[in-house]
């Protein structure tokens, strides 16, 4: 799937939601994403929502269950093991 493809939204848990869940004012703790992690963990396109976010390097809100930071740290570690891969 190409992240540029976007029709999986239509589905997702979120759509119709108070947006404001998915992105919290700051400070941002765990409790502030606690309600959107709940919802994107019974939502049945949470993996394209991640792969979304990944792929285009979104670093806002709450996407595929994970926020701004982990999606981060996820990338790190895609990149490292594909360097690895390469490398071997």
């Amino acid at each position: 799937m190409k992240y540029q493809d976007q029709t999986w939204r239509l589905q997702a848990a979120c759509a119709g939601r108070d947006q404001a869940i998915f992105f919290p004012e700051v400070p941002l703790t765990r409790i502030s994403w606690a309600e959107a992690r709940a919802i994107c963990r019974e939502c049945p396109v949470v993996i394209d929502c991640l792969f979304y976010a990944v792929s285009a390097r979104v670093e806002h809100g709450m996407f595929g269950a994970k926020t701004p930071e982990e999606r981060r740290r996820l990338r790190r570690k895609l990149l490292s093991r594909a360097t690895e891969s390469v490398a071997s």
